[in-house]
């Protein structure tokens, strides 16, 4: 039977719970500047272009909803 062993103290164990007690952590990278200057990240702008997208869609419905309450305020009959 072959054995697992670890040859480097920042390799991974062969337990599984080695790896239970990894915590990932987030980064971002940082975008160089190409040869043209540009270091636009197209992902994170599209990202950011569809969030606004459903901002503004959200806020239009909400005042079309709000109009909507009002003008039946408005035009409502007063009972007698």
């Amino acid at each position: 039977q072959i054995q697992m062993r670890s040859t480097n103290p920042k390799h991974f164990g062969a337990s599984d719970n080695a790896l239970k007690a990894l915590e990932p952590s987030p980064f971002e990278l940082k975008d160089p500047s190409k040869s043209n200057g540009n270091n636009v990240n197209i992902d994170k702008e599209m990202g950011k272009l569809a969030e606004n997208q459903i901002m503004y869609t959200a806020f239009i419905q909400l005042m079309m909803k709000r109009g909507s309450t009002i003008r039946s305020a408005v035009t409502e009959l007063p009972q007698q």
